[in-house]
Parts: C-alpha cells; structure tokens; sequence
C-alpha cells in the first residue's frame, strides 16, 4: 500500500458518511429480525431497495473519488521540476532561469555523446554485417536534430511553454535511446566501453543538475 503524500492536494470525498447508510440500515434491519417484528412485503422490500441503494451510491462515490484522485496525482507528477520554474517572471511569463537552462546545456551534451556513438557504430563493419546501417543513421540523424534544437535555445529567454516542449521532446528521445545505445555497443564493445567511461558525467547530469556543483571526472574530455 503507497503512502499519501500529504504535498499534493486531496479533493477525494469522504467515503465515511455514504458508507453510515447501508451500514445504518443493514443494522436496523437486523435489529428487526432480532426483535422477531413482522414487516410487511411492502415494507421489507422498500428496506432492501434502500439498502441496495445506499451501497451503490456509495460505490459510485468511492469510484469518482478514486477518479479524481488519480488525475490531481497525474497533473502534479507532470509539472515542471521547482528548480526548472525557478525565476519565472509573473509579466510575460518569460524565463531565462538556470535550471531550464541547465537542462538544455546538459541533454545537449549528451545528445552530443549519443550522436558520436552512433555515428561511430553506424561505420562499422559489424553495423553492415548485421544490417543495422540504416537504423543507426537514422537515429544519428534524429539526434543530430535535437542537439542542434537544444544547442539553439540554451542561451534564449524561453516562455513556459516552450521549455514544456523541448522536455516532452527529451522525453520521447530518451525512451527510444536505451534500444539505440543496445544496438550500437554490440557492433563495437571495446570501443563502446571507453564511450561508456568517457560519457559517464553527460548521462548522469543529462536532467538538468548543475555541472557547477558536480567534481569534474579525471577521464572527462
């Protein structure tokens, strides 16, 4: 069972007063089989089409609370970082903050990594062995394009909107990489694993962490 988190606004409603119903008149009914009191056919049914109600009112209520509970979580985890908002002017809503630009400086970088990657793979031997050639230049060129996009607007004044693009662009990018890299370290392992150490610091600040605040690697071109 997750914890709540008690950062992120609850409008779920409370289940407790929808659920006092049935439970009230599941107990009346029972204290009047208890009693031995005979109830008329009328009356019995009209007990029971209010118990029956009463339940599914409360399921319907419990269902929508658990909808709207599941779209508030969804919106506040689709936000921007606090740190990628930072600095954002209340006029024409137009940033310059550090923390968006740091995050384009740094995907840039590491596009750049993944785009010597497989550009190197895509000229191996191995590459056209396996028939992998076309795949491989076909994502050089895609990353090409996004660090050339990234390398564009790391030193412009975005709106909001903008940085939410280039983000969802990332984002997509990025889940198509990990197959890509796959591919690419088997057509060359041994120089792949000198990439690999080399690139170390692009991958782990690709996010968007200052490289100010992070010590430099000794094996860091």
């Amino acid at each position: 069972m997750g914890v709540r988190n008690h950062a992120l606004p609850h409008t779920a409603e409370r289940l407790v007063p929808w659920l006092a119903a049935p439970i009230l008149i599941g107990a009346l009914q029972v204290i009047v089989v208890l009693s031995g009191a005979e109830l008329t056919p009328a009356l019995r049914a009209v007990m029971i089409l209010c118990l029956c109600g009463s339940i599914a009112v409360a399921g319907v209520v419990a269902a929508r609370s658990s909808r709207e509970a599941d779209v508030v979580g969804r919106e506040e985890r689709e936000r921007p970082a606090a740190h990628e908002l930072a600095g954002v002017d209340d006029g024409p809503r137009v940033t310059s903050e550090a923390g968006a630009s740091a995050y384009l400086e740094n995907m840039e970088r590491w596009s750049h990594a993944m785009l010597e990657l497989t550009e190197h793979a895509a000229a191996t031997p191995a590459a056209i062995k396996a028939g992998a050639v076309d795949e491989l230049r076909s994502a050089s060129e895609d990353t090409r394009e996004l660090r050339d996009l990234l390398r564009s607007n790391v030193n412009t004044p975005l709106k909001v909107s903008a940085i939410s693009t280039l983000r969802s662009i990332c984002s997509q990018w990025e889940t198509e990489q990990m197959r890509i890299e796959s591919l690419a370290a088997t057509m060359d392992p041994e120089w792949y694993r000198r990439w690999r150490a080399r690139s170390i610091a692009d991958r782990l600040l690709r996010r968007g962490v200052r490289e100010s605040n992070t010590p430099a690697l000794p094996y860091r071109s």
